[in-house]
């Protein structure tokens, strides 16, 4: 391993799978094996809910007796150095230290309770992090064990053998298929290992991104990739400082890939607001380009009103609106935009003019269905009868702007 991929993984943060005892036994492994941390590989180590019960009732206690200095408690509680209640617990106890707890709550002020949720939320927040991020390594390790049994089956030439086999073998183990496809993509991953604390979930979604970028260093994917979308982990002071900006460079790859052009500055904004860059929002933006119109208008008015835009509708339970809704409704709209004093200039003609072909293109069909027969009825008032097409690219949310107006 060369010293700048040691610098860029954050040196002693990052552990070798080669080296994780339990899986190889150190054979062969270079450096000090007692230097690794032990990963347990006990097969059917899942928890009973009961165990999971009781190890919960042991932290509840714990951060409990934390909370009330045990104050009131009968009997002695011992703690030890981390915090950690290591005396038997009965349940009578246990009701009163959860009073105890309940009553020093509701005696506290507002800068202590911000203490506590701060606290507290903090913890949640990070086992989450934490979690991801063991879960990336084993989803590797599982992803590289499918392929294994994925080249296994098909040297066999047997039809859908591998899918037979991870039927038969892994179904109990509720490993579905688009889950295995995902691990298996993290693991065909070059340089993933050096990575994993990216989590299971990161490292699926840039997969494919990297596919579609070309030119990256076969070898070392990742951070070619970072090197391109100048993301840089050292001056990251957490991991989730370091998969927000991770994704910053998977959404600017996914845009650029798409020819829609917006500022690093833009997309980060509409990142921090929560959103994510969907499929829905490439579009919308597309369309914005595609018409002349500025695409950043679009995650403007996403932060701006802090949704998306969305389908109005009068029932949200409602199925779908028919075509003669539909183009009642387009009627209204225009309509609306007549009588106003002044029309948005946002709002591109061309657009009109393809709804205008689109419509024209029907009512030719729907003649033509007529004269061979059908019962269309195309002599009813067009307002009623001859549903609009709407466009084949979404409306720019300049446009949708001005029919609110």
């Amino acid at each position: 391993m060369d010293n700048d991929s040691k610098k860029e993984r954050g040196g002693s943060e990052y552990t070798s799978i080669t080296g994780t005892p339990g899986m190889t036994g150190g054979t062969g492994a270079p450096g000090n094996p007692s230097t690794t941390p032990h990963l347990s590989l006990v097969k059917g180590s899942r928890q009973s809910p009961e165990e999971l019960h009781d190890q919960i009732r042991n932290e509840r206690i714990s951060m409990y007796v934390g909370i009330t200095g045990a104050a009131g408690l009968p009997g002695d509680i011992e703690v030890n150095d981390k915090g950690e209640v290591t005396s038997p617990i009965s349940d009578e106890v246990e009701a009163v230290l959860n009073d105890l707890t309940l009553k020093k709550i509701d005696t506290m002020g507002a800068d202590e309770l911000k203490d506590l949720i701060i606290t507290n939320n903090d913890a949640i927040n990070a086992s989450i992090t934490d979690l991801d991020a063991h879960n990336g390594n084993r989803a590797y390790t599982v992803g590289k064990a499918l392929l294994r049994v994925e080249y296994i089956q098909s040297s066999r030439n047997l039809k859908n053998g591998f899918e037979d086999w991870c039927e038969e073998n892994l179904k109990a183990t509720r490993l579905k298929k688009r889950t295995r496809q995902k691990y298996m993509e993290i693991a065909r991953i070059a340089d993933a290992t050096d990575y994993v604390v990216l989590g299971s979930e990161k490292l699926a979604g840039l997969a494919p991104i990297l596919k579609k970028e070309d030119g990256l260093a076969p070898n070392h994917p990742i951070r070619s990739f970072m090197e391109r979308y100048d993301i840089s982990l050292q001056t990251c002071v957490d991991v989730d400082e370091m998969r927000f900006e991770i994704g910053l460079g998977m959404a600017m790859a996914k845009l650029g890939n798409n020819k829609v052009s917006v500022s690093r500055d833009s997309v980060r904004k509409f990142l921090e607001c929560g959103f994510e860059v969907t499929k829905k929002d490439i579009e919308a933006m597309k369309a914005a380009t595609d018409t002349g119109g500025d695409p950043a208008k679009y995650l403007e008015r996403v932060i701006k009103n802090k949704q998306r835009p969305t389908v109005r509708t009068s029932d949200a339970n409602k199925p779908p609106k028919n075509f003669q809704e539909q183009a009642q409704e387009i009627r209204d709209t225009v309509a609306s935009l007549l009588k106003s004093p002044s029309v948005s200039k946002d709002i591109q003609v061309d657009r009109i003019d393809a709804l205008i072909q689109d419509l024209e293109a029907l009512k030719h069909r729907l003649s033509g269905s007529k004269d061979a027969g059908s019962t269309v009825d195309t002599t009813a008032d067009t307002s009623a009868s001859v549903p609009p097409v709407p466009p084949q690219v979404p409306s720019t949310p300049d446009v949708d702007a001005a029919s609110n107006e």
